[in-house]
């Protein structure tokens, strides 16, 4: 008999992979496995154009973290003594005072200054003995403001210097008037407190005066109306000093005398004007000290020397270029 003939199938599918079987662990193995060696790696080398650009990629350098120090925690022996408890160092105030005159008072004590609404004026330097006791309220300055407890200390403020030892410089209130009436930093009646049993005073706003072109850099001159040529009045307001010049023409033969030309000597407040190329002469009548302050602490009120109430007011506010004028109401 002749073999018989296999029929192979018409199409025969050809494996396109071969799968590997790896045993798990729970297959028990006959032989020890080998060790297996890890496929190359296989470079492909690629061919980069003669006209590409190369790129270089930088990275950023990473920033250390700031790490905190590690918190430590002081202790005591449980027998060791308390520590000594912190005090702060006294309070000094710092500015500068000028140079020191030969009567004691140094060049930049102001004059005048003001506390809790109430002005003081600048009287005397006294010793630390008639001052009494000092109770520091705070700094003016270089000065220590503070209270004594030898007469009101509502009347009374003295101003220490720490480095200047027994001077005291002593302070007394003057009138405190308060803004009744005011537009836009413009006080148009102010009324001075009656003492006792005298009325209120009240003072009404008028045209302020316009300062005037031959002012100088320590002496501002005021004129009710600057297109003068002439004026019958100037006003010439310390810029170093709390004190304003009256002058008038010489004319009128009102001229001051020799301890008030004197005091002005001192303030910065000259004896006479003479007004650009003109042959007029000024002369200084008289002197115009601080009288009160406003309430609010703005404007500064003079008066002429020696008047208790006078008819007419100045004030000096730092804020305005011209000088406020107020006639007393009646």
């Amino acid at each position: 008999l002749a073999p018989a003939e296999t029929v192979a199938p018409a199409e025969t599918p050809v494996p396109t992979s071969t799968s590997t079987i790896v045993p798990t662990q729970s297959a028990l193995a006959t032989d020890t496995p080998q060790p297996t060696t890890p496929p190359e790696a296989t470079v492909v080398a690629t061919e980069t154009p003669p006209d590409a650009t190369e790129t270089v990629v930088s990275r950023p350098t990473p920033t250390p973290r700031q790490l905190q120090p590690q918190a430590v925690a002081p202790t005591l022996p449980a027998d060791a003594p308390p520590p000594a408890v912190a005090t702060a160092p006294a309070t000094r105030c710092a500015g500068n005072v000028g140079a020191v005159g030969d009567d004691g008072i140094p060049e930049l004590l102001p004059l005048s200054l003001q506390y809790g609404g109430t002005g003081y004026q600048f009287t005397s330097v006294v010793s630390p003995e008639d001052s009494g006791t000092l109770t520091l309220l705070g700094c003016v300055g270089a000065f220590e403001a503070s209270r004594g407890d030898q007469e009101d200390s509502t009347r009374i403020l003295y101003l220490v210097l720490q480095n200047l030892d027994g001077s005291v410089f002593r302070y007394e209130a003057t009138a405190s008037f308060t803004v009744d009436f005011e537009v836009t930093n413009d006080p148009r009646v102010l009324t001075l407190p009656g003492v006792g049993d005298q009325p209120d005073s009240q003072y009404i706003a008028n045209d302020p005066w316009q300062r005037s072109v031959y002012s100088s850099v320590t002496l501002l001159l005021y004129v009710a109306d600057s297109e003068v040529v002439s004026p019958d009045r100037i006003f010439g307001v310390a810029v170093d000093a709390d004190v304003i010049g009256e002058y008038v023409p010489e004319e009128e033969g009102i001229a001051a005398s020799e301890d008030v030309l004197a005091a002005a000597a001192k303030s910065g407040i000259l004896p006479e004007l003479r007004l650009g190329t003109s042959n007029e002469r000024y002369v200084l009548a008289s002197l115009w000290l601080p009288f009160g302050t406003t309430t609010n602490g703005w404007l500064t009120l003079y008066g002429p020397e020696g008047e208790d109430g006078p008819a007419l007011l100045l004030g000096v506010d730092p804020r305005r270029l011209d000088l406020l004028v107020f006639d007393r109401g009646e």
